[in-house]
């Protein structure tokens, strides 16, 4: 089984077509991004929110959490924020995301916000978003994967101490609960790929490889003027 997931990793056109997929990915989030603002530079005015968030995927670095700040005009949500490792609690690189909703939109113009707003406590969405760490640890159960399968007798790696960073986008879908009118619960489930930058062989962990992303997060979708 080893021998045949490092040969596995060795495989270039394997190697190339993931890269590929994930760039693919990445400037689909850009392209996007830029039609649906170019869309709506003249609607209504973004307002200013806060949010903290907690995902997981398959690229070996275990739970991410973000603390982010985003622009929102009821339709549209573009956020940035700051990753932190859950392993060390250590600050570890950025997220970029967006999202489109298509159910439970909002007209945020303060004389309309009572007549134009339904009645609706959720929101469905559709997002894209780009995360780049920079030197993270890999989680626990990456770590013990790792020394199973390539013992220190055999590799002169410490995983427990190992540091990579890793590029990765992904693209899905999601729900909003709205706890009050601007507070909201979101989980979402998205599709993605991952490219680890500085990757040493051998490893269990693919250089590249597709994933699954897991999240939830707690929002303040706006503040009240």
């Amino acid at each position: 089984m080893t021998t045949t997931i490092y040969q596995l990793n060795n495989n270039t056109f394997f190697t190339k077509t993931q890269s590929n997929f994930l760039g693919l990915i990445i400037l689909f989030v850009i392209l996007g991004n830029h039609s649906v603002f170019s869309q709506n530079r003249n609607a209504q005015a973004y307002k200013l929110g806060l949010g903290v968030s907690s995902s997981i995927s398959g690229n070996a670095h275990g739970t991410i959490y973000d603390v982010s700040s985003h622009l929102y005009n009821g339709k549209n949500l573009f956020g940035i924020g700051a990753c932190i490792q859950k392993r060390k609690e250590n600050l570890c690189g950025f997220k970029i995301n967006y999202m489109r909703f298509v159910t439970g939109k909002e007209v945020l113009a303060n004389e309309k916000f009572k007549a134009k707003n339904d009645n609706s406590r959720t929101q469905l969405f559709f997002y894209s978003s780009v995360q780049f760490i920079q030197n993270g640890y890999l989680s626990f159960g990456a770590v013990k994967r790792e020394e199973v399968l390539y013992p220190k007798s055999e590799t002169p790696s410490d995983f427990s101490n190992y540091k990579i960073s890793t590029a990765e986008a992904s693209v899905g879908f999601g729900i909003n609960v709205k706890i009050t009118d601007q507070l909201v619960w979101s989980n979402y489930v998205g599709f993605g790929a991952y490219y680890h930058l500085n990757y040493t062989k051998p490893m269990y962990t693919e250089k590249t490889a597709t994933m699954i992303v897991l999240g939830t997060a707690l929002r303040l979708n706006y503040f009240k003027n």
